[in-house]
């Protein structure tokens, strides 16, 4: 769905727009671009299980419009996650034309990712099965970068991962099967 978020954002006052917008639950009075994003989630979510966002901004970075893919399948929700990342490899979903291709990327997606896994799962025993279907569903992340968080965490020692997956079988240093059980520390 195309929504032009600046255009929005800009004219939120006007009566016709403000209707559409009140029929559709965004508080336009909502002084930044998130409240209007947060009101197009919202409305979308009543129809359909899965939503990303991407937002498109001009030469000066100021939001032009935003593309919202609306979804019931898991596999078409993950494969479109996958082709914004490619857009977008800093995990923002967004695309300028001030922006630098060749620019460096500062911030790893697994040490953006990693909180959001702790806070899901601290304190608790999961198999990674289930830690990359909470990536996969609830975060803007792929399992790529569940399992770089949990290498990552294991080598910091923010989680103790059995020796041997579900089924008996040893498990392949620094890699993350399905079938293993990570326990989280309650840092």
């Amino acid at each position: 769905m195309y929504f032009p978020i600046g255009a929005a954002h800009r004219f939120r006052s006007h009566p016709y727009l403000k209707a559409i917008m009140d029929a559709w639950g965004i508080d336009p009075g909502g002084r930044n671009l998130e409240d209007i994003r947060k009101g197009c989630r919202l409305t979308l979510g009543e129809f359909v299980e899965y939503i990303l966002a991407f937002s498109m901004a001009d030469i000066s970075r100021r939001p032009i419009y935003d593309l919202f893919f609306a979804t019931d399948s898991p596999k078409g929700f993950i494969k479109m996650k996958e082709a914004m990342w490619k857009v977008d490899p800093s995990g923002h979903f967004r695309y300028s034309d001030a922006d630098d291709p060749s620019q460096l990327r500062w911030v790893w997606p697994a040490e953006e990712l990693w909180p959001l896994i702790q806070e899901k799962f601290r304190g608790r025993k999961a198999l990674v099965r289930t830690i990359c279907t909470f990536v996969n569903e609830e975060t803007y992340y792929l399992e790529k970068h569940a399992r770089e968080a949990l290498r990552s965490a294991e080598q910091r020692g923010a989680i103790s991962v059995a020796p041997t997956k579900v089924d008996g079988f040893k498990r392949r240093r620094r890699t993350f099967p399905e079938d293993l059980m990570i326990t989280f520390l309650k840092e």
